[in-house]
C-alpha cells in the first residue's frame, strides 16, 4: 500500500520573523491606546514606539505583496493568483468591517462613524493587485511611481468631499 506524503511547506523564516515584530510593535501601540496613555510624546519610549509604529503599515503592505508573489509561483497561474488575492483581499475589507470595528469601538452601530483603517487599506490593495496582475511589469512600475508621486495630492481630496462621503 503507497502512501502519499505531502510536499513539505518552505517559509521564509526571516518574512516571519519580521511580521512578527511588526505585529508586537503594533500591540505596544494599541495597548497604549487602551491604556489611556496619550499619543504626544510626554516620554522617550512613547515617542519612539509612536514613531516605529508608523513603519508598520508599510511593512504589512510590502510582506502583503511578497507574500502574494510568492504564493503565486506556487500556484503557477495568474488567474489562481487572483482569484486568490480578490478572495483574500474582501475577506480582510469584512473583517475590518465587523471584528475589528467591534473592538475598537465595543459596538455595532454604524451610524456615528465607520471605522476604516490599515487592515481595510490592505483589503481594498489587494483587490487592486488583483488588476495589476495583469499588467505589463512596465505599467505596475508607472503605476507605483506615480502612487508615490502623487499621493500628497490624495490627502486633499478628503477635503473636497462632503461630509458624509468623507468617512467612507
Amino acid at each position: 500500500m503507497a502512501t502519499a506524503t505531502a510536499e513539505p511547506r518552505h517559509r521564509l523564516r526571516s518574512l516571519d520573523l519580521v511580521r512578527g515584530a511588526v505585529m508586537a510593535l503594533m500591540a505596544v501601540d494599541h495597548v497604549r491606546v487602551y491604556s489611556g496613555v496619550p499619543a504626544g510624546a510626554r516620554t522617550a519610549g512613547i515617542f519612539f514606539t509612536r514613531w516605529i509604529t508608523h513603519f508598520c503599515a508599510p511593512v504589512f503592505v510590502f510582506f502583503a505583496g511578497t507574500g502574494a508573489y510568492l504564493h503565486g509561483r506556487k500556484l503557477g497561474s495568474r488567474a489562481l493568483l487572483a482569484r486568490y488575492v480578490v478572495t483574500r483581499g474582501l475577506m480582510l475589507v469584512v473583517f475590518e468591517l465587523t471584528i475589528v470595528r467591534a473592538s475598537w469601538t465595543f459596538g455595532f452601530d454604524y451610524s456615528e462613524f465607520l471605522l476604516a483603517g490599515v487592515i481595510w487599506m490592505l483589503g481594498w490593495c489587494m483587490v487592486l493587485l488583483a488588476g495589476l496582475l495583469w499588467l505589463p511589469t512596465w505599467a505596475i512600475g508607472t503605476f507605483g511611481l506615480a502612487v508615490i508621486a502623487f499621493q500628497s495630492a490624495f490627502g486633499s481630496i478628503g477635503g473636497l468631499l462632503p461630509e458624509p462621503a468623507r468617512w467612507l
